[in-house]
């Protein structure tokens, strides 16, 4: 606990020491810190002590103030797009917990399922049923989504609960690959698109256009 506190204190004391070396104008800088919250008190069991020393160390730090990132974008707006790159989070510093061997076959199928949706998604205006190739694109991408989560390659490289993360990883992209087929001339019935529906609703208004 009391390393906790330590941790904490030099987070704050290195982070103003960063902010003071910077120049900014129009809008103040923003520091992200992310946190995967299911490693709090899991694996990081001291975790919830550090977040609740810093907070306590920004309350009297009077030129820092924490935000919530949807906070700081209803103050001072979007500076710009940004891509987003790949972290070192992982082992090793590098994707290496996702980059098994035998992992291999998952991103060639991952990549072709995004590539196929671009193209779906590029081709809608052509399609004659606009409002129900939404549906269908909606569906298909909350699929790859669910296909892309880094939990399934994550323990299947590991062998914890593989076959169960496989099993998944491939009912999403057969789900995906069935709703791509019905865009590209197929049939669905209604209850089956309902039946997707109700079983992935992740997202209700997730915008197909973000995958183009």
């Amino acid at each position: 606990m009391a390393q906790a506190e330590r941790d904490a204190r030099r987070f704050v004391a290195g982070h103003r020491r960063l902010l003071g070396s910077l120049s900014f104008a129009a809008r103040p800088p923003i520091i992200v810190a992310p946190y995967d919250a299911e490693l709090f008190g899991h694996w990081w069991f001291e975790g919830p002590a550090f977040i609740d020393a810093l907070i306590r160390h920004l309350d009297a730090t009077p030129d820092m103030q924490p935000v919530t990132l949807g906070e700081h974008l209803r103050w001072h707006g979007t500076a710009g797009e940004s891509r987003p790159e790949t972290s070192s989070w992982g082992e090793r510093g590098y994707n290496s917990a996702w980059l098994h061997p035998d992992m291999g076959w998952v991103y060639l199928e991952l990549h072709q399922a995004a590539g196929e949706l671009a193209a779906l998604v590029n081709g809608r205006r052509r399609m004659q049923d606009q409002e129900g190739a939404s549906c269908l694109l909606r569906q298909a991408a909350r699929s790859l989504l669910l296909a892309q989560s880094s939990d399934w390659t994550f323990h299947m490289g590991r062998g914890a609960g593989s076959d169960y993360c496989e099993s998944r990883l491939r009912n999403q992209l057969a789900r995906f690959c069935f709703l791509a087929g019905t865009l590209r001339g197929g049939r669905i019935r209604d209850e089956q698109l309902t039946a997707l529906e109700r079983m992935d609703n992740l997202f209700p208004d997730l915008d197909p256009r973000h995958f183009n």
